[in-house]
Protein backbone atom coordinates (compact mmCIF):
# COMPACT_ATOMS: atom_id res chain seq x y z
CA UNK A 1 0.00 0.00 0.00
CA UNK A 2 1.56 3.26 -0.92
CA UNK A 3 1.02 6.62 1.60
CA UNK A 4 -1.62 8.03 -1.07
CA UNK A 5 -3.87 4.89 -0.92
CA UNK A 6 -3.83 4.90 2.73
CA UNK A 7 -4.89 8.81 2.51
CA UNK A 8 -7.83 7.45 -0.02
CA UNK A 9 -8.66 4.60 2.84
CA UNK A 10 -8.64 7.33 5.43
CA UNK A 11 -10.75 9.65 3.35
CA UNK A 12 -13.53 6.58 2.55
CA UNK A 13 -13.85 5.92 6.56
CA UNK A 14 -13.78 9.91 7.11
CA UNK A 15 -16.76 9.68 4.33
CA UNK A 16 -18.33 6.38 5.50
CA UNK A 17 -18.57 7.54 9.24
CA UNK A 18 -20.42 10.40 7.99
CA UNK A 19 -23.35 7.75 8.09
CA UNK A 20 -24.94 5.56 11.01
CA UNK A 21 -23.99 2.12 9.20
CA UNK A 22 -20.58 3.90 8.17
CA UNK A 23 -19.72 4.65 11.52
CA UNK A 24 -20.16 1.00 12.67
CA UNK A 25 -18.06 0.13 9.98
CA UNK A 26 -15.30 2.35 10.80
CA UNK A 27 -15.61 1.52 14.42
CA UNK A 28 -14.67 -2.36 13.49
CA UNK A 29 -12.37 -1.18 11.20
CA UNK A 30 -10.78 1.88 12.66
CA UNK A 31 -7.93 -0.14 15.15
CA UNK A 32 -6.57 -1.85 11.64
CA UNK A 33 -5.95 0.77 9.94
CA UNK A 34 -4.70 2.70 12.86
CA UNK A 35 -2.02 0.09 13.53
CA UNK A 36 -1.25 -0.34 9.75
CA UNK A 37 -0.22 3.44 9.59
CA UNK A 38 1.78 3.37 12.91
CA UNK A 39 3.63 0.89 10.94
CA UNK A 40 4.11 2.90 7.84
CA UNK A 41 7.34 4.93 8.88
CA UNK A 42 8.97 1.73 9.58
CA UNK A 43 9.18 0.26 6.30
Amino acid sequence: MTNDEIRMTNDELKRRASTPYGLSFVIRHSGFVISFNNRVPLL
